[in-house]
């Protein structure tokens, strides 16, 4: 325990690290936090499920590297957007590829000027085949 630090303060503190951790790990969304040039400093399940088949070599260090194959503008995207924080892009669809034909929506959000917040969805099962709201509404009675 750190001196200065109470032992009810250190407790409670861990006990929120703890639940957010178990929130980030159980998020239904991929969750990814990179330094500004893409590094990755935190990864949930979900987004390493999303972007581990788009490396050949199995190394998921750089988010701008695991996505070059299939999203090459995306890290001169983040280099040409000026503010120190906002929203980069909002819902970017990504094809992944494979036999499944698998999709991703990408937000990227920079936090500030040293880190990039990225979520993934997973919008596979929500392909082109998927009726628009408009067709949806229509069929409804």
């Amino acid at each position: 325990m750190t001196a200065g630090v109470d032992s009810n303060a250190y407790l409670r503190l861990a006990a929120e690290h703890e639940a957010l951790m178990q929130f980030l790990y159980l998020a239904p969304v991929g969750l990814v936090q990179t330094a500004a040039d893409g590094g990755i400093v935190m990864i949930n399940p979900v987004a390493a499920q999303l972007l581990m088949p788009l490396q050949r070599d199995g190394d998921l260090a750089n988010l701008f590297d695991a996505l070059a194959g299939v999203a090459p503008g995306l890290r001169d995207l983040c280099a040409a957007f000026a503010p120190p924080r906002g929203m980069v892009c909002d819902g970017l669809r990504i094809p992944l590829g494979g036999p499944d034909a698998r999709a991703t929506r990408l937000t990227l959000l920079k936090l500030d000027e040293a880190r990039l917040m990225a979520v993934l969805a997973d919008v596979t099962a929500h392909a082109d085949d998927a009726p628009s709201t408009h067709a949806t509404r229509a069929a409804m009675p």
